[in-house]
């Protein structure tokens, strides 16, 4: 018994190592500290070599390093030894990609084992492809496992099936979780329901309060239908400068605070001049 007691206190303190060096590498990450990262990860090997944790964050390191073809290799390594996170993340890199194929049966590998994030993805597959039902399964899955980020790519599916009561309630839940970028995705519902004066407003409103371009650039859109063509040019022009932070002309100063009403928070997030 004696030494049975003792192998299980190794093996935790072996653990609480691991642990330990792990969170350190990743402090290191963060810091971009890629070889101080990899030290910590390798020590990880020499306690346990098959642990897939130091494996995954090799990957990890090569990621953020944008050395793909190594972060692939490793996240392979570690998705060997049934690590959901490194199937996420081999998905992630196949969706990219465009491999829908490949990336889903990662994905499906990564929820098999209880990776519940990787049903956004999966949603997101199958949006892209107009599956419709086939992603609102997938992101009712992630919205149940409280991934907030579901809501606004559910909305937008059921919005293409001109669901738009569905839509409308998940944006307004969404928006009371102050989700990002839901004023722009009732934007887009009130667009398609061809109500184009809500359209402008959410849309100008979405750029208001956060900066969103797109929404700035589909407002022009909106004028150019509706025959205001030189004002949504001009719109759709000032949206252009903004993202490549050009100095404006008087006159697109003048329009910019015409949308905006107060510059001063708009001036510090694009660096104007």
């Amino acid at each position: 018994m004696g030494a049975f007691r003792d192998f299980k206190k190794i093996i935790r303190q072996q653990e609480k190592e691991i642990q330990s060096f792990y969170q350190i590498a990743c402090d290191f990450m963060q810091q971009q500290r890629f070889t101080d990262a990899e030290t910590y990860l390798y020590k990880i090997k020499t306690i346990k070599s098959n642990d897939p944790v130091w494996m995954y964050g090799l990957g990890n390191v090569y990621r953020m390093q944008a050395q793909h073809t190594l972060a692939y290799h490793w996240y392979m390594q570690a998705a060997e030894l049934n690590h959901a996170p490194s199937f996420y993340h081999l998905g992630l890199i196949e969706f990219k990609r465009h491999n829908y194929t490949l990336a889903e049966h990662y994905l499906k590998s990564a929820v098999m084992h209880g990776h519940t994030e990787a049903y956004i993805t999966l949603g997101q597959i199958f949006l892209n492809q107009y599956h419709l039902n086939a992603a609102i399964y997938y992101f009712t899955q992630a919205k149940a496992y409280q991934h907030l980020d579901a809501y606004l790519p559910l909305a937008q599916a059921y919005s293409l099936q001109k669901r738009y009561d569905v839509a409308h309630e998940l944006l307004a839940t969404a928006y009371q979780l102050n989700i990002a970028d839901t004023a722009h995705y009732l934007g887009n519902v009130y667009c398609q329901q061809r109500a184009l004066k809500q359209a402008k407003d959410w849309y100008a409103y979405s750029f208001q309060t956060e900066f969103n371009l797109s929404s700035l650039e589909q407002l022009g859109q909106i004028l150019c239908t509706e025959q205001q063509i030189i004002l949504g040019e001009k719109i759709i022009q000032l949206a252009h400068l903004l993202d490549e932070e050009t100095v404006l002309t008087d006159e697109q100063h003048a329009l910019l605070g015409s949308i905006t009403g107060d510059e001063t928070q708009l001036y510090a997030h694009f660096k104007l001049r």
